[in-house]
């Protein structure tokens, strides 16, 4: 989390959430939505994962015993009623989730499964856009490992790209629209919080009016923090998009749609993602013009140029125009970057990097005039302790007189990784 002196200081943008540009397609492509233009499916239950089943809300509140002996998916009398009304052809996956019955305040997972031996190449695009399930419980695959896996047909092929919270009685009416490739699910009030590539947290409130829900009523139930992380870096080799920029390529698909529980990694001991409901999809994604992503590049320089910055203390081990590897030599280290930053645009300018270290630091951004370097951090970037590449954005608009980049990557003689320094504008 970056810092400023004062306070905490994050880029706060109201795109990053999933399905963020539904409202840019409806005004932009507005001939699309239109009933001729409509399918409406029906979702089932599925049964073959009830030992996986979740059964806390999403603040880890169990239900109680009635509701328990009054809830199924798959039994007709007890099961939840939930259609999905979707367009055929459009420039993504695009549609509404209308239902009653589910588990109250509870989070389900949207995602989009590819179907093998219906529509292969679909199933693949899916995949390749998304993620890769292979049998067992394991979910963490690299698209090479589907490439050299056998039995592609036992593979399962999915997208999550946005998901919602069921209201306390168990109602949903979510619209949905596929731009974002997405990893699972968070509550940021027990777990972690977000990192500047995930979607804003989404505020969910429960209600205590109805007592019989829970086993033990909760005497405090205030908001939960939910969002969902970006698949963006969690399996990097992957290469997946960004959060509103991971968008379905070009084609037929005959798919289906699924809900998926979301267990928070078993926050509160409950659950194991378990995928409980399902309606078949057939629609077109068509090439057609997209919501942009909120980043205007800022001309050439919009890309700092780390094979051309001027290093001090800093034994470098690989060096390129967007990536940096090496070690640092001393608590005098740093990474100068040579071109003059434009400070003049009209609106806001925001600087992002990517970071890799090992084990908990604080990096030090420094924006220094030409004369004189500044002598204090202008911002402070925890690395969090967690390995693998962490992206940070902050906003550089105010700064007067600064005219150059440093980048101090850690006080300690450990290896570090820079990459991806980028100077952008922010769409407002």
């Amino acid at each position: 989390m970056p810092e400023r002196a004062g306070g905490t200081f994050v880029i706060q943008v109201p795109e990053r959430r999933a399905s963020a540009g539904l409202e840019w397609s409806r005004k932009n492509h507005p001939e699309q939505y239109v009933a001729a233009n409509v399918s409406v499916a029906r979702f089932t239950g599925i049964g073959d994962e009830a030992e996986l089943e979740r059964y806390l809300d999403v603040g880890g509140r169990a239900y109680g015993r009635d509701f328990l002996q009054g809830f199924s998916y798959t039994e007709p009398d007890k099961a939840p009623k939930v259609r999905v009304e979707y367009l055929k052809q459009a420039e993504t996956l695009t549609g509404r989730i209308v239902g009653q019955g589910l588990k109250p305040n509870f989070a389900y997972q949207i995602k989009l499964r590819g179907l093998f031996e219906t529509d292969r190449a679909g199933f693949e695009r899916i995949g390749l856009t998304g993620r890769w399930r292979l049998p067992g419980r394991g979910t963490n695959y690299l698209d090479k490992t589907y490439a050299a896996y056998k039995d592609k047909h036992l593979v399962e092929a999915y997208l999550l790209f946005d998901f919602f919270v069921s209201d306390p009685e168990g109602n949903v009416d979510k619209s949905f629209y596929a731009d974002s490739s997405l990893h699972v699910l968070w509550n940021a009030n027990f777990q972690r919080g977000p990192k500047m590539t995930d979607s804003r947290p989404m505020a969910v409130f429960r209600d205590r009016a109805n007592r019989a829900l829970y086993a033990h009523p909760d005497p405090d139930l205030s908001p939960q923090w939910i969002y969902a992380e970006s698949e963006q870096h969690s399996l990097a080799p992957n290469n997946r998009k960004a959060v509103n920029e991971a968008f379905l390529p070009a084609g037929k698909y005959s798919a289906e749609l699924v809900l998926t529980e979301e267990s928070f990694h078993t926050f509160a001991d409950g659950g194991y993602w378990a995928t409980v409901l399902r309606a078949p999809v057939e629609f077109e994604v068509v090439e057609k013009a997209r919501p942009t992503p909120y980043w205007r590049e800022l001309g050439p320089a919009a890309g700092l140029s780390l094979a051309k910055a001027q290093v001090q203390e800093i034994q470098k081990s690989r060096c390129d125009e967007t990536l940096m590897l090496g070690r640092a030599l001393s608590d005098k280290c740093g990474v100068l970057f040579t071109e003059r930053l434009n400070l003049a645009h009209p609106g806001r300018i925001v600087l992002s990097a990517e970071l890799q270290t090992r084990g908990r630091h604080q990096w030090q951004v420094f924006l220094d005039t030409e004369e004189q370097p500044a002598e204090t951090p202008t911002y402070v970037v925890d690395s969090d302790g967690r390995g693998g590449w962490q992206r940070f954005e902050v906003e550089i608009t105010g700064s007067k007189g600064a005219e150059r980049l440093r980048i101090v990557p850690t006080r300690k003689p450990e290896a570090f990784g820079i990459r991806n320094v980028r100077i952008a504008g922010v769409k407002e």
